[in-house]
């Protein structure tokens, strides 16, 4: 995959968790949550359950720096 910021390679990948992972909107304010709970807004990226590993698909730009991912379709909404 090309970035689509520096438009140079990416490297496949995966990001790892033991965890929820969320992405939370940037107006959200910052709290302590535990690891099962999320917020109104946050879109769920990869779910834990029962401790068990996860791991979504991402990719790795080395010249940049950027990540990319998909999120889930299910975790997909629209944003008000």
């Amino acid at each position: 995959m090309d970035c689509p910021y520096c438009r140079r390679r990416m490297w496949n990948g995966r990001i790892e968790t033991f965890g929820t992972l969320n992405w939370t909107p940037q107006w959200e304010k910052s709290r302590h949550i535990s690891r099962f709970s999320s917020r109104e807004n946050d879109v769920l990226l990869s779910e834990c359950i029962s401790g068990t590993r996860m791991e979504i698909t991402a990719y790795y730009c080395p010249d940049c720096g950027k990540v990319v991912l998909d999120a889930p379709k299910h975790a997909l909404k629209e944003m008000e």
